[in-house]
């Protein structure tokens, strides 16, 4: 069973068991035009589960998907 998350500027999509390898999965989705979206899979198995239950902010998402840390640029803890 595919759920959906609007965001403000993107959409968050988790497959319970994906067609490809039947574990979940946890995309983001970019709009492109109106119909069009391009899906970037950020998280399989656990840890898309993980996620999807406690999702992190839009900012993050985004950085997952660009294959970045969301974590970088935060400061230290002290």
């Amino acid at each position: 069973m595919r759920k959906y998350r609007q965001l403000s500027q993107i959409g968050v999509s988790y497959l319970e068991k994906a067609p490809d390898h039947g574990q979940p999965e946890l995309a983001v989705l970019f709009p492109v035009s109106r119909r069009r979206h391009r899906v970037v899979p950020i998280a399989v198995g656990e840890e898309a589960t993980r996620l999807w239950q406690q999702p992190l902010g839009e900012e993050a998402l985004i950085k997952l998907a660009a294959g970045q840390n969301p974590e970088q640029g935060k400061a230290a803890p002290a």
